[in-house]
């Protein structure tokens, strides 16, 4: 997969990919997430200030776009619990992925549970979820 800057002529490509995200994690049991949220301006915004990214498979197909910023983030300026350190951190948000990376049982098995190799490399990474490295 090649990851690099959103083009601004693909807007609307970007737009649908949300949207279709949107209708399948409602389709799937999750209603309320991004229920309201208005993809064209929020792609406009992140095209604007260049933190908007696509992903694109050998075949220079669409697979997925992502906004990738250099924090501090002000969504993240109140969380349940506490920051590790002060460190610089970076938020990798809005992460979609298109039609054909929909998710389904077969390409995506369930993720295992972290093991202790891969709760060092968080920490020396400086992850701040809980997602497996």
């Amino acid at each position: 997969m090649t990851v690099r800057s959103a083009d601004p002529a693909l807007r609307d490509a970007y737009v649908e990919v949300y949207r279709n995200a949107r209708r399948f994690m409602a389709t799937h049991g999750n209603t309320e997430q991004w229920a309201d949220k208005d993809f064209s301006n929020e792609v406009d915004l992140d095209l604007a200030d260049g933190v908007l990214y696509e992903g694109r498979n050998e075949a220079g197909e669409l697979l997925g776009v992502f906004a990738f910023l250099e924090g501090p983030d002000p969504t993240y300026a109140e969380i349940e619990g506490v920051w590790l350190d002060n460190a610089p951190y970076c938020v990798l948000r809005d992460r979609v992925g298109g039609d054909n990376l929909s998710p389904s049982a077969d390409r995506h098995p369930p993720r295992q549970p972290p093991d202790a190799a891969s709760a060092h490399r968080r920490r020396l990474l400086g992850a701040r979820d809980h997602s497996p490295v």
